[in-house]
């Protein structure tokens, strides 16, 4: 009997007496004394990842003796899993098995399908992974529009695709239909994106979501809200001044004013927005004022809006690195600033929707498998992205380039595969590389953005931490406090890449 490897501490910042643990595959949660935690840690194999609160050692047991508990308490630990008789190469391979078996169910869910229009936009943001796009000329020839016929063979191509993930006629849910760029919302792009809705809904239930800039949003403003483009994601980088330096049109004039009018019409069309602030160190002490503004313009009292922040990553070869946050650091410079202003409150934290399942799990005794991931994203098992060349990529941050797409349709709706490149994105999982396969919160993380693993390490396969050991002990940490403080706490919106 050995502890697993997949034992997750909680330490908790007011009391050095009691633990929270976490068993990484069971989803075991369980608040047990500091003296069994330390039986628990005392019996890993391994490194145990330094508390964020308390004075445990990074590599050493706690100073305390370490007494087995009693045989009932034994008994427990081993039922819930943190007790194993498997050695450390067969609970890893238990995992893998489990991993694999889990990803293959879930491939077998409504695939999600992602219209780029063009990949055309009409500002030019310095940070933007798609600028090289815009900017080279020998590229130009990817700006065009998709056309009608374009649409109509992908449509003819759904019923093929959906087929291939066990969905039919008799088990079809309402499709979820986006739009992604370039800027899919554009002024000329109207007509086709009418028509990408009209097909959709004859052929069933849809529901529509984009990601958009939002500076042409009034072109749209009878498509918007519930039956229509019911979810947008709009990105505002800060209040009017240093929004206008980041989010420019091609002769360097701001877009502020014109995307916040259209905040605001969306939101009386009874769409959900979803506000994001894309934030590096240079603009996070403005939080605050796009707080206060989206207060003063009414926003926060409507039912849909909701407002959150993304870090900034360095991956297009201009933005330095040294400016960036990880999502832990984001977090915590988040959390410093509500201390000082009240009315950051209105900013959703990062990993706000991991904390409020957690208390969920405390309060409600729910399911915690919603929380486990087989893979990062549904790039890695159903996701589908069709730009204007009717070609298929996996990834939103892969696309523009027929070398990496998955496939692409056929004059009347057959679809070619690129069966080496489908299988590389779908069989990514959580356990698809040594490192993610022997962490304790593979399940949680999911192995993190292939994209930014390979930006990172230069391989697909590499994990991509971003800090989320520290981020899920946290968020658990604070979902127990909500639990003894009686929070009550309001549902966090899904923001679009996360779904």
């Amino acid at each position: 009997m050995r502890t697993s490897s997949y034992v997750i501490y909680v330490d908790l910042p007011d009391t050095q007496d009691e633990v929270l643990l976490v068993h990484g595959y069971t989803g075991a949660y369980d608040r047990v004394s500091r003296k069994v935690a330390a039986f628990l840690r005392n019996g890993e194999a391994g490194h145990v990842p330094r508390p964020l609160y308390g004075t445990w050692d990074d590599h050493t047991a706690p100073d305390e003796a370490v007494e087995p508990p009693i045989g009932e308490t034994v008994e427990r630990l081993t039922g819930r899993g943190y007790l194993t008789d498997l050695d450390v190469e067969a609970e890893a391979r238990y995992l893998a098995d489990n991993v694999e078996r889990w990803h293959a169910a879930r491939a077998m869910q409504a695939p999600q399908f992602i219209f780029m229009p063009t990949y055309d936009c009409n500002l030019r943001c310095a940070y933007c992974f798609q600028d090289h796009m815009r900017s080279k000329p020998e590229l130009k020839g990817l700006l065009r529009t998709m056309d009608f016929a374009t649409v109509d063979k992908i449509f003819a191509a759904v019923p093929r695709i959906e087929a291939l993930h066990g969905v039919g006629a008799h088990n079809l849910p309402p499709r979820s239909v986006g739009f992604f760029g370039g800027e899919p919302l554009l002024r000329q792009s109207r007509p086709v994106i009418e028509h990408i809705m009209k097909r959709a809904r004859e052929a069933g239930e849809a529901r529509f979501w984009a990601v958009s800039n939002a500076t042409e949003l009034d072109a749209y403003e009878d498509l918007l809200g519930p039956g229509g483009i019911a979810v947008i994601q709009i990105t505002l980088d800060g209040p009017p001044e240093e929004h206008d330096r980041r989010r420019v049109y091609p002769d360097g004039s701001g877009s502020f004013s014109r995307i916040a009018d259209n905040i605001s019409m969306a939101l009386a069309r009874g769409a959900q927005v979803q506000v994001r602030v894309n934030v590096d160190r240079q603009n996070v002490d403005d939080l605050p004022a796009v707080a206060r503004m989206a207060i003063a313009e009414g926003w926060t009292a409507a039912p849909g809006f909701s407002l959150y922040t993304a870090p900034i990553n360095a991956v297009n070869g201009v933005t330095d690195a040294r400016t960036t946050f990880n999502t832990w650091q984001l977090k915590t410079a988040l959390q410093a600033l509500q201390e000082s202003h009240a009315e950051m409150a209105a900013f959703a934290l990062p990993d706000e929707r991991l904390r409020q399942t957690v208390h969920r799990i405390f309060v409600e005794k729910a399911d915690p498998t919603p929380l486990m991931k087989s893979a990062f994203c549904s790039a890695h098992d159903r996701m589908y992205i069709f730009d204007a060349f009717a070609d298929i990529y996996a990834c939103w941050e892969r696309t523009g380039d027929a070398k990496v797409r998955i496939g692409r349709v056929l004059e009347h709706g057959e679809i070619e595969s690129n069966s080496p490149l489908l299988k590389q994105w779908r069989s990514r999982t959580a356990s698809s590389n040594p490192i993610c396969a022997s962490c304790r919160y593979v399940l949680h993380c999911g192995g993190g953005c292939a994209i930014l693993a390979e930006n990172q390490h230069g391989r697909f396969f590499g994990n991509h931490c971003d800090a989320f050991g520290k981020r899920f002990r946290a968020s658990v940490a604070e979902a127990y406090g909500d639990l003894v403080a009686g929070k009550t706490l309001t549902q966090a919106t899904e923001a679009v890449c996360d779904q």
